[in-house]
C-alpha cells in the first residue's frame, strides 16, 4: 500500500490560500492540518483594503467639509490642510496595485487596454449622465447634448469625475512603464527621487504664484493633468516592485510610521499657518491641495494607512477581513455616488432651515458634526447602495466592477489524494 506526507496549497473562491498538510496510510489519506498559505505575489492584500476605507472616508470629509461648511473657516480649512492627502494617496495606490498585479506576469498592451478601460469608461458615461441629469441640465435641443459631450471631455459633469480622466491616462502609458522599468530596472529609484524633486519644485510654483510662460496654462489647471501627480505614480510603481522591503521595514517599525504622520501633519499645519499669518492668504487658498507640504503629507499618509492596515489585519479574524475586501470592492462605487448624496442632504438642510442656523455656528461645532455625522451617514448610505448594485446588471455602470456571481461550492481535489483513493480501492 501506499503511504507518505505531503502538502497542498488550494485556492477558494475567494481567492484565499491554504495549506492542507496530509497524511496517507495504507493507502487512505486523512488532512493532518490546515493553516494559511502565503499570499502569492499579486495575491490579495488585506492591509490595502484598509488604506481604501480609510481614503475615501477622507475624500467624503473633503467634499463635505468643502460644501457644509465656510470657506473662510480657520479650522475647516485646517482639516483641509491635512485631509487633502486623498487624490494623490488613490493615485499612489493605483500604481502600487496595478504594479502589483502585473510585476510577474505578461502585460500585453492591448490586453491591458481591452481589460481595463471598460471598469473606467463604462461608469464614466454613466456617472457623467446621472449628474447631468442631476443638475438639471437636460433639455430637448442640440444645445444640451452638445454640453453633455463636452463635460465628457473635460469631466465637467461634476466636480469629482476629474480623477476618472487621471485613472483613463494612467491605463494609458502604465505598459509603456512596465515596459521601461523592466527594461532599466535601476532607473526605477532615480526615476522615483526625480520625480520627488519636480513634484516639490511644481507644487511650490502652484501654490506660490511662479508662472513661467511656458507652463502657465498647466499650472493654472493641474487636477486633470496626470503629469501633476507624477511622483505618487511612480511611487507606488517603487513600492509594489520592493515590496517585501516595504512590507519587512514597515512591520517593524510601526510607531516610526505613527511618528512620520504626525510630523507630517506638523509641518502641513504650520505651513498653513504660515500662509493665513505671515502670506495673507485666504483660508481656502492656504489649504490647496498642490504645495510642498502636501508632499510630505502624502507619502506619510500613504506609509502610515499601510502599517495600520498591517497591523490590524495581522491577527484579524476571518469576517473582519471579508469585511475589509467588501470595502474595498465597494469603494470606487461610493467615490462615485456620493455626492449626489450629498447634494440632496445640503438641500433638504437648506430648506429646513438648517443651514441658516449652522451658519452661525462656531467652525470647530460644524466641522465635528460633519466629521462624526455626515461624514458616517453618507459612507454607511452609499455603501448600502452600492453593495447592492454589485449583484445587479447595472453594476459596471454603477461600480466599475462586472456583476458579481454566487461562486459555487469549493470542492477540494488533488492528484495525489485521488491516486491514494485509488490505491486503496
Amino acid at each position: 500500500m501506499f503511504s507518505g506526507f505531503f502538502q497542498l496549497g488550494v485556492t477558494g473562491p475567494s481567492g484565499a490560500g491554504a495549506m492542507l498538510s496530509f497524511v496517507v496510510v495504507d493507502g487512505r489519506a486523512s488532512v493532518a492540518s490546515v493553516g494559511a498559505a502565503p499570499a502569492p505575489r499579486g495575491g490579495h492584500l488585506a492591509a490595502i483594503d484598509v488604506v481604501r476605507f480609510l481614503t475615501i472616508g477622507g475624500v467624503i470629509l473633503v467634499h463635505s467639509t468643502s460644501f457644509a461648511n465656510s470657506d473662510t473657516s480657520l479650522v475647516a480649512n485646517g482639516v483641509l490642510q491635512v485631509a487633502h492627502v486623498t487624490r494623490s494617496v488613490f493615485l499612489m495606490l493605483c500604481g502600487f496595485v496595478l504594479t502589483y498585479s502585473y510585476q510577474h506576469r505578461p502585460l500585453g498592451r492591448t490586453a491591458f487596454w481591452k481589460r481595463r478601460y471598460p471598469l473606467i469608461l463604462v461608469p464614466y458615461v454613466a456617472w457623467s449622465a446621472i449628474y447631468f441629469v442631476a443638475d438639471g441640465e437636460v433639455h430637448p435641443t442640440w444645445v444640451s447634448l452638445g454640453r453633455f459631450i463636452v463635460d465628457l471631455g473635460d469631466a465637467g459633469a461634476h466636480f469629482h469625475l476629474y480623477f476618472l480622466l487621471l485613472t483613463m491616462q494612467l491605463y494609458l502609458i502604465f505598459p509603456a512603464l512596465m515596459w521601461a522599468f523592466r527594461r532599466w530596472p535601476k532607473a526605477l529609484i532615480p526615476t522615483l527621487v526625480a520625480s520627488g524633486v519636480v513634484q516639490l519644485l511644481f507644487t511650490g510654483a502652484v501654490e506660490y504664484g511662479w508662472r513661467p510662460p511656458v507652463l502657465a496654462s498647466w499650472l493654472d489647471n493641474p487636477s486633470s493633468v496626470l503629469f501633476s501627480y507624477s511622483f505618487y505614480v511612480i511611487g507606488g510603481i517603487a513600492a509594489a516592485v520592493h515590496f517585501e522591503e516595504v512590507s519587512t521595514w514597515v512591520r517593524s517599525h510601526y510607531r516610526a510610521a505613527g511618528a512620520l504622520m504626525a510630523a507630517a501633519v506638523t509641518v502641513g499645519l504650520g505651513t498653513y499657518a504660515f500662509n493665513v499669518s505671515v502670506l495673507g492668504y485666504s483660508p481656502i487658498k492656504a489649504s490647496a491641495v498642490f504645495q510642498p507640504a502636501n508632499v510630505v503629507e502624502v507619502v506619510a499618509a500613504t506609509l502610515s494607512q499601510f502599517a495600520l492596515g498591517m497591523w490590524l489585519t495581522e491577527k484579524a479574524s476571518q469576517r473582519r477581513l471579508a469585511r475589509l475586501e467588501r470595502s474595498s470592492d465597494v469603494s470606487f462605487g461610493v467615490y462615485l455616488a456620493h455626492p449626489l448624496l450629498l447634494t440632496a442632504v445640503l438641500e433638504l438642510a437648506a430648506s429646513a432651515g438648517l443651514t441658516r442656523v449652522l451658519a452661525g455656528a462656531p467652525g470647530t461645532l460644524v466641522e465635528v458634526l460633519i466629521a462624526l455625522g455626515l461624514v458616517p451617514f453618507l459612507y454607511g448610505v452609499t455603501f448600502a447602495g452600492i453593495a447592492m448594485a454589485r449583484s445587479s446588471v447595472i453594476s459596471l455602470a454603477l461600480t466599475g466592477r462586472r456583476r458579481t456571481v454566487s461562486p459555487a461550492p469549493a470542492t477540494l481535489t488533488s492528484p495525489v489524494i485521488a491516486k491514494a483513493q485509488a490505491v486503496g480501492a
